[in-house]
């Protein structure tokens, strides 16, 4: 090989400049820390769901012997006012859809324990799929309460069911664009709608009792 070939091949391989193969570690090692502490903050809100869907689903830790039920579901002892046509229409309607919305707090509690045991999911295609239909699937649901019609008696039950149903929405809304964009504050959001969502399912509950006792 002459001199002039082994020149042009020198000037192709330049010398790696060491403080920049050092910074360049560096931004790597601070990308890692900054994706891991995304999956940490993202995760400590996940668990945080977690209540909400134990409410809904009424798994919330029930007396010895005693078994758990719905809150949103109760079905109290009937009274003349309960016993109308409309009244027993609506209450199907009422169990129906939150049965339908029980579940899928119900798989959206596996999804967010099956997250928090192994962090790595959320990032996963097929967890994110199965995250996101789920919460589609509660935003439905949430219509479908808003069209029931109820009696006049039950006034007072609808009216925390359109609450429900606008606390469900915004709920799944902010979850879902939580983790679509690995955004820890939008997931906190949602987590802090759990409160108001647990309180409205011991509300419709009471009314209804006090009204059809």
């Amino acid at each position: 090989m002459g001199d002039e070939e082994r020149e042009v091949q020198g000037q192709d391989e330049p010398e790696q400049n060491p403080e920049e193969n050092e910074q360049d570690s560096q931004k790597g090692t601070r990308s890692n820390t900054k994706g891991c502490l995304i999956i940490i903050g993202v995760l400590a809100a996940l668990i945080a769901l977690i209540g909400v869907c134990n409410a809904f689903c009424g798994t919330d830790q029930p007396a010895q012997n005693e078994q758990a039920r719905p809150t949103a579901t109760r079905k109290p002892t009937e009274t003349t006012v309960c016993k109308t046509a409309a009244a027993q229409t609506y209450q199907e309607e009422l169990v129906d859809v939150s049965e339908k919305m029980a579940e899928s707090y119900g798989l959206l509690k596996t999804a967010m324990e099956g997250a928090s045991n192994d962090p790595t999911l959320v990032f996963e295609d097929g967890w994110r799929l199965e995250v996101g239909v789920t919460l589609a699937a509660m935003v439905v649901y949430a219509d479908a309460l808003e069209e029931l019609t109820p009696p006049t008696a039950l006034r007072p039950v609808h009216s925390d069911a359109l609450r429900l149903a606008e606390e469900t929405r915004a709920f799944a809304v902010l979850l879902a664009a939580g983790l679509d964009a690995f955004d820890i504050e939008l997931v906190n959001q949602a987590a802090k709608r759990q409160a108001v969502i647990v309180g409205l399912l011991d509300s419709m509950g009471d009314k209804w009792e006090a009204i059809c006792h």
